[in-house]
């Protein structure tokens, strides 16, 4: 087991890899996932219980950008991916790859998706790809004024925090961006710092990325502590 960089745990070996059902990342026949989940056998006398978190990472950056769209779906128990492509399609009615679309642009944002991937992801050119991403913001204002916030902050800090002011600190490679260390955050254009190198603009995406999936992390860990403690009154033991 170890700890990656956002605070997660990566285990080579756990029931989570196991593959869903989702022919598109396996190639697999209609069943084929569900076979393979089928060979996971408790003991005799015993069950394999699952618990997560229903979209965590999304929930968690509706709390942190304050966005009115993403609270209001989430206090009436809409369905986000749903919201996100009637917005983009502006349609009442969307059909099942429409939402598709919407919920892959609603992850991608929080690992800083451009449009290039996301032209790959749903098969649309990358110029149709551009203004689905430019009216997602349109449409979402406060996720983007969020991100760019903590980017700023990441530039001026040198680090961000989690919701459990656990820090991730970047050490940037531009000049300029050093410079800028211990500036006011709010007084950052960044528009106006130039063409970065890739390492730079890869930790600027990271910066912006790593409260949500850092607090993701911090929460979850925290449940399973919780978790550990419940299950002492139990026979039962958990697995990651």
């Amino acid at each position: 087991c170890r700890i990656s960089e956002p605070g997660r745990h990566q285990h080579r070996d756990r029931l989570r890899r196991v593959p869903l059902a989702d022919q598109r990342a396996l190639a697999l026949d209609a069943g084929g996932a569900r076979q393979i989940r089928r060979a996971f056998i408790p003991a005799p006398g015993w069950i394999l219980a699952a618990a997560d978190y229903s979209q965590i990472e999304l929930r968690i950056l509706a709390h942190l950008s304050q966005e009115p769209v993403l609270i209001t779906a989430y206090k009436q128990n809409q369905d986000i991916h749903t919201v996100t492509a009637q917005l983009l399609f502006e349609s009442d009615t969307v059909t099942s790859e429409q939402r598709r679309m919407g919920k892959i642009i609603n992850f991608g944002v929080v690992y800083g998706m451009g449009a290039a991937k996301f032209g790959r992801e749903t098969g649309v050119k990358t110029s149709e790809a551009k203004i689905f991403i430019e009216k997602f913001y349109e449409r979402y204002p406060g996720i983007f004024d969020y991100l760019e916030r903590v980017k700023r902050e990441a530039i001026a800090l040198g680090y961000v925090e989690t919701v459990c002011g656990r820090r991730r600190y970047f050490r940037f490679e531009s000049g300029k961006l050093r410079g800028l260390k211990g500036s006011d955050p709010n007084n950052i254009d960044l528009d106006n710092l130039g063409n970065l190198g890739q390492l730079d603009a890869g930790y600027l995406r990271a910066a912006a990325n790593a409260p949500i999936q850092g607090s993701s992390a911090d929460i979850i860990k925290l449940a399973m502590i919780e978790i550990d403690k419940l299950l002492e009154q139990y026979q039962a033991k958990m697995l990651l």
